[in-house]
């Protein structure tokens, strides 16, 4: 009895877990706008994994010194979902970061250091 309840459990809350693949776009700070050529060879992108009140934020991008895309993994602090609109708004408060996800999952994501970016997400799971 004790295990089809911890596997319902298990179950139940995987359930709910979603997972947002975000390629950049388009990415600007106050000085310019990245090119095509300068997305294309960084391959800049967000990922969000959601798993009820909590998250995952990574950022991430092509490390020359690696030879791969890498990724820097970031806990949610805050998530704001707004039931009418379908927005979700996820923060990382120490790093300024917060990443928004709208209900057409275009996305826009502040770095808190001057550079927006912006682009179209895929669920990849729900």
């Amino acid at each position: 009895m004790r295990l089809i309840l911890i596997a319902l459990m298990v179950i139940g809350s995987t359930s709910n877990a979603e997972e947002y693949f975000c390629p950049v776009s388009k990415k600007l700070n106050s000085d310019s706008s990245y090119s095509a050529a300068q997305l294309q060879q960084w391959m800049f992108s967000v990922k969000i994994k959601q798993m009820g009140e909590a998250a995952i934020i990574s950022r991430c991008s092509f490390s020359s010194s690696a030879g791969a895309v890498t990724c820097d993994d970031y806990q949610a602090d805050f998530i704001y979902e707004d039931t009418y609109t379908g927005h979700k708004k996820f923060y990382y408060f120490r790093g300024q970061l917060d990443v928004q996800i709208f209900d057409n999952l275009s996305f826009i994501e502040n770095n808190g250091r001057g550079d927006i970016a912006f682009g179209r997400c895929d669920l990849l799971k729900q």
